[in-house]
């Protein structure tokens, strides 16, 4: 049973794409390179008098682009981060590969840069070894192009020295081979082609 004072993790059906409360105070422009570890004090809507290790923190994605879509992010203390998302305009019945990118996007997806990699490691699917911080694997879309998700992610993380925030989230055109393809591309971005769309990871305020 959980006690009173435990914090419930968000579930798919939490998802609300009404009333966002996206904070931009923290948006320092294309050349920070989305290396932002912000201190405690500097986050909104988490509430006052928590220790730090069980104060959830909560960011959300806008994707825009040729698909569409949103992707919220919670995470309490050092725990791994929940991922929920909608994103339409996909190819009927495809995967796409989806990951987390290392620059906030400034124009195109492209300004996203490349795969958020701070560890150096190969790419991968998700739970493997090796893998990305982000290497988020396949969305799998519907008839209608449709695609809706919730998943938990150990490796990401929203606080601290390699925190996402300000980094941004892309969906690309092809299926992540996650990593078993036999070249460099495969090891690198999981063969996944082109960029259907892309938003940045930004704190929401309660």
């Amino acid at each position: 049973m959980r006690s009173a004072n435990q914090i419930q993790l968000p579930t798919f059906e939490d998802l609300d794409i009404k009333d966002l409360n996206i904070d931009t105070s923290l948006d320092y422009g294309p050349d920070d390179g989305g290396a932002i570890s912000q201190p405690v004090a500097a986050l909104t809507g988490l509430g006052a008098g928590k220790g730090h290790e069980s104060m959830m923190i909560k960011a959300v994605a806008l994707i825009r682009g040729q698909v569409n879509g949103i992707v919220r992010l919670f995470q309490v203390g050092s725990g791994p981060t929940v991922v929920s998302g909608i994103v339409n305009g996909l190819y009927p019945f495809s995967k796409h590969g989806f990951h987390v990118h290392e620059y906030r996007v400034t124009g195109d997806c492209e300004s996203a840069g490349e795969h958020y990699n701070p560890t150096r490691e190969n790419h991968g699917a998700p739970f493997s070894v090796q893998s990305h911080v982000g290497d988020f694997g396949n969305l799998v879309a519907d008839g209608l192009g449709f695609s809706r998700f919730h998943v938990t992610n150990p490796k990401l993380s929203l606080r601290g020295k390699f925190s996402v925030i300000e980094r941004s989230l892309v969906i690309h055109q092809r299926p992540d081979d996650l990593g078993m393809g036999l070249n460099h591309e495969s090891r690198k971005s999981g063969n996944s082609g082109g960029r259907l769309g892309c938003g940045t990871i930004k704190f929401e305020r309660d």
